[in-house]
């Protein structure tokens, strides 16, 4: 079929569905619907957006975008705030699609052939649950920013690479097959939790049951803001007592996936490392008992154990012991500039 704009291919019968949530998002909106309107696609799709009830200019933007491109969004207002889970959710059962595209709007696309390439490795890859391409971070402003997001740079992302706290992607550049519709696997973890971070639940139930395979192409921007920010890494204390009670979930879930025994040992690692950091760290409330009672509930105790304080070495100390190193050498690099200063002032 020809590819067109995307706006010419607006169908009931959408083979994607591609989902926007936004709230207090005037200042990015824009870019994020004019990265949607340079998609040329072959086929049909359907383009829905949340506006959780935003205080901004948002709800105007998305108005005059409807009247200048007539039947191409199916926005839906909400009367009162939902937060960004239930907004997401609340979109989502209303996708049509075999295929799903999220899009939270202070982030966008940047490549014109994004959805066309992912949708057709979905079409020519029947084993294959998700596609996902690699992300340019930027600033507030949209300027290239020097952090990289760490992402999988391999061509399939699997359970291992959960387990080294690595993802396939940023929300935006993941392309899936659409777990509201005819879900290929069981997908209560993304659908019922409440605990766990949207993008880290979809992760582990589709790598749990499935391939994703990773693109090297960049095709999105996605926007770094940990100050003023909506996302989850602008509002969420990134602590390890954080991450104990959804890894829990992670356990529960395990036995239920496709790929049942790795999963389960993907699950009480995640659980078990960070308990492990919690009591190393001198958490409150992480005592002693609290490792001991961790340690109980696994089936893999030895293995869990050696591994999670293998990860402790290398993620925390590692790290901690090079800041340390460096700080001394310039240090050392200072003190030798002033004795050096030192010795010719009293030459003199």
């Amino acid at each position: 079929m020809i590819r067109r704009p995307i706006q010419e291919w607006i169908s009931q019968d959408p083979l994607l569905s591609i989902c926007c949530t936004t709230y207090n998002h005037e200042a990015y909106l824009r870019q994020a619907l004019d990265g949607i309107l340079m998609q040329k696609v072959s086929f049909p799709c359907e383009i829905l957006i949340g506006e959780d009830s935003s205080s901004d200019g948002s709800r105007a933007l998305l108005q005059e975008y409807e009247q200048s491109h007539p039947g191409v969004f199916t926005v839906f207002y909400r009367e009162r705030n939902l937060g960004m889970v239930d907004n997401g959710l609340a979109l989502g059962r209303r996708t049509r699609g075999k295929y799903l595209a999220w899009l939270e709007t202070d982030d966008f696309w940047t490549h014109e052939d994004k959805l066309q390439r992912q949708v057709d490795f979905l079409e020519a890859h029947p084993d294959v649950l998700a596609v996902a391409h690699r992300v340019q971070v930027v600033n507030e402003d949209g300027t290239p920013s020097s952090w990289v997001y760490p992402a999988c740079t391999e061509p399939e992302y699997t359970l291992k690479h959960v387990r080294r706290d690595i993802l396939p992607c940023q929300t935006a550049a993941l392309l899936r097959r659409n777990e509201f519709r005819d879900p290929p696997f069981d997908v209560s973890l993304i659908l019922d939790s409440r605990t766990v971070p949207v993008d880290r639940r979809i992760y582990f139930a589709f790598a749990a049951n499935g391939r994703i395979h990773c693109l090297p192409e960049v095709m999105s921007a996605y926007r770094f803001n940990p100050v003023l920010g909506t996302s989850y890494s602008a509002t969420t204390n990134d602590d390890d007592l954080h991450y104990i009670p959804y890894h829990e979930e992670f356990l529960e879930y395990a036995r239920k996936c496709r790929f049942r025994e790795e999963a389960l040992y993907s699950a009480e690692f995640l659980y078990f490392f960070r308990v492990l950091c919690a009591r190393l760290d001198r958490c409150d409330g992480i005592t002693p008992e609290s490792v001991r009672r961790a340690r109980s509930r696994l089936v893999h105790p030895l293995r869990c154990t050696l591994a999670g304080y293998l990860a402790y070495l290398h993620r925390r100390c590692w790290p901690r012991l090079r800041r340390r190193l460096s700080l001394a050498a310039d240090h050392s690099a200072v003190l030798g500039v002033l004795k050096k200063v030192y010795r010719r002032l009293r030459r003199r």
